[in-house]
């Protein structure tokens, strides 16, 4: 599909989105025009091969480009239900998007109704004068992130900086060049005239790159604030004061700079409650309170967890007259699967609830926890539901027109994927966000503590994964990036079937004293060691396509050190076949089996805790 416009307003943002989104229907070719007016209506037409739009702003006739482009006939008007919407890009947790992948991105989410997108780094970003921030973390340059904010503000864009001035530092805080400002290994050390110089030289540095004057200060999860060197130097003080401390000092320094903080504000809240649990119910913030709260800040109610619009409305009435901006979620964190159940469940509920109580602004996260191993390519028809959601009460089929639009691809395509984890004897809904998936994938196959426990037996497991494999080879599409990522996703199911199917040989033989059935289990832990390699290299192909490398090591490791466990077992049973070995002590051992998924910690896998109970690393806080 080719654009074509002779408006000096949105010439550029055309010639943007026709060099980095491929869209659908190849032969189709449209004339857009803007009729600007001085209100807030939005509405196009779309007669014969020319697309009218009539509207206010440049972000406006890109959101309603996006509307008609997707429905391809007809007219429509928008009602903003929202007026600002924004996705949240995790940038921190090792994948660290490319340029172009993510003008890309921009030039998506401009279409789908979104008014800017904020970059969530913690210490991905160059900062003058500081050589060990940012250092081999793939880190954006100066120059990268003034071309993202140009190429944002090109298509009506708000590119904001959504960094970190007090916890979530520890990547950056290991270096010892930063012992001075370190609390604990995630909190930085309030009152250090140090500190100061870091926040004032962070805040300077994104006033000078970057053109808006909006700024996220993160200071979220600041757990152990305090409780580290800074008791040491001032004895013990209530968490509570010292966050208030800082929070003054660095929204004292925003107003000098003339820039408009937000911050997330979980640690506010979860002080009112039991055992600081951030969701739980309290009295809503007083008038006296209030005034205690620099009067330029933001909150961000972050929740990502609910499913009912009721318990969305009682965590905002708890925060009274603050000024608030909401934060939802696209689930793609702690694994290589998105979830599309919970996702939408609480996305609708969460829309509806701030649509009610008057919120006007909605942020879409999309975190990286665990290796960033989920592509953001898996998310569109997520993103896609928010932003309709902006103008209208959708639902999620009614995403289908921008899944064709922007990935030649169906919505099934993006919620068969999740399926990876929809299990036999599972609920249709995921909403408590397991992942066995992960668990197989990672979970040792010698001292397998997975295979027997996910509720349905490992037969079921192989005839579940065996069919995806097949369903996911079906999927064309003539965008790079989808197929990449179908590819990598055929791949991991053949990788899930083999598993399941080698653990029960392994297993059984073992405890049958079965020598041939071992001898067949050495075969099979080869060729699936090799069927891992296989996926490993389309996970080195998706990340290729769309991220910096670093960080991708993380990636190599595990999988590369799952090729070499399963080498290493048929080690293991050679020595246990000749004679060598009286036994395999980690096969001797009973497994218990009780539901894994239904064990407490289990819910938000993380690779440490999966691939062995034994200790990966020395931790220290």
């Amino acid at each position: 599909m080719k654009l074509i416009t002779n408006d000096k307003t949105i010439k550029n943002a055309i010639e943007n989105i026709n060099n980095y989104l491929s869209l659908n229907d190849k032969n189709k070719e449209y004339q857009i025009k803007v009729n600007w007016t001085d209100n807030d209506n939005i509405s196009w037409e779309i007669i014969d091969n020319n697309i009218i739009i009539s509207c206010k702003t440049k972000t406006d006739a890109i959101n309603a480009l996006g509307d008609a482009l997707s429905k391809g006939k007809g007219k429509n008007t928008l009602t903003k239900r929202f007026e600002k919407l924004e996705t949240m890009i995790d940038v921190s947790r090792n994948a660290v998007y490319t340029v172009d992948k993510m003008k890309t991105f921009l030039c998506q989410i401009a279409l789908m109704g979104y008014t800017g997108c904020l970059l969530y780094m913690e210490d991905t970003y160059i900062l003058p004068n500081y050589p060990y921030w940012g250092y081999q973390r793939g880190s954006y340059t100066t120059q990268e992130l003034k071309q993202l904010d140009d190429f944002a503000n090109s298509l009506g864009l708000e590119l904001i900086p959504c960094i970190q001035t007090l916890a979530h530092l520890r990547t950056a805080l290991r270096w010892s060049c930063f012992d001075n400002i370190k609390d604990t290994s995630d909190n930085l050390l309030v009152g250090s005239p140090d500190t100061k110089q870091l926040v004032k030289d962070m805040l300077l540095y994104f006033k000078n790159t970057l053109r808006t004057d909006r700024i996220h200060l993160g200071m979220d999860e600041s757990f152990n604030l305090g409780m580290g060197r800074y008791r040491l130097l001032n004895g013990f003080k209530d968490h509570r004061l010292i966050i208030r401390e800082h929070l003054k000092m660095i929204c004292d320094m925003c107003k000098e700079y003339g820039l408009k903080p937000m911050i997330w504000d979980d640690m506010l809240f979860r002080d009112n409650t039991p055992n600081m649990n951030y969701y739980c119910d309290s009295q809503p913030v007083t008038d006296d309170e209030l005034k205690a709260y620099p009067d330029n800040l933001t909150f961000v109610y972050w929740d990502y967890y609910h499913n009912t619009k009721q318990e969305y409305i009682t965590q905002l009435k708890r925060r009274g007259k603050l000024k608030v901006a909401f934060a939802g979620g696209i689930w793609k964190w702690g694994g290589f699967t998105p979830n599309y159940t919970k996702s939408f469940k609480d996305s609708l509920a969460a829309i509806e609830a701030c649509y009610e109580y008057g919120v006007n602004e909605l942020i879409v996260t999309a975190w990286g926890d665990d290796g960033a191993e989920a592509p953001l390519d898996c998310l569109l028809a997520g993103f896609a539901l928010y932003g309709l959601n902006r103008f209208y009460n959708a639902k999620p089929q009614d995403t289908e027109h921008f899944c064709k639009l922007l990935a030649d691809c169906n919505l099934k395509l993006f919620t068969d994927i999740e399926k990876l984890d929809l299990i036999p004897n599972m609920p249709d809904e995921n909403l408590e966000a397991v992942m066995p998936h992960k668990l197989l994938l990672y979970g040792d196959i010698a001292s397998d503590r997975y295979l027997y426990n996910l509720g349905c037996s490992p037969d079921e497991l192989i005839n579940h994964y065996s069919e995806l494999e097949k369903l996911y080879k079906t999927y064309n599409s003539s965008d790079k990036s989808i197929s990449l990522m179908m590819d990598m996703y055929s791949a991991l199911a053949h990788v899930l079937a083999i598993r399941c199917k080698t653990g029960v040989l392994l297993y059984e033989s073992y405890k049958n004293k079965d020598i041939n059935g071992l001898k067949q289990a050495q075969i099979e832990l080869l060729n699936l060691s090799d069927e891992v390699q296989n996926f490993h290299e389309k996970v080195i192909d998706m990340w290729s396509y769309s991220c910096k490398g670093q960080g991708l090591e993380v990636l190599n490791l595990r999988l590369g050190g799952l090729c070499g466990r399963y080498k290493a077992i048929c080690n293991r049973l050679e020595l246990y076949i000749s004679g060598k070995l009286e036994t395999l002590t980690e096969l001797d051992e009973q497994i218990l089996t009780e539901n894994t998924l239904k064990i407490d910690g289990l819910q938000r896998e993380l690779y440490g805790d999966i691939v062995t109970v034994n200790t990966l690393y020395h931790f220290s806080v």
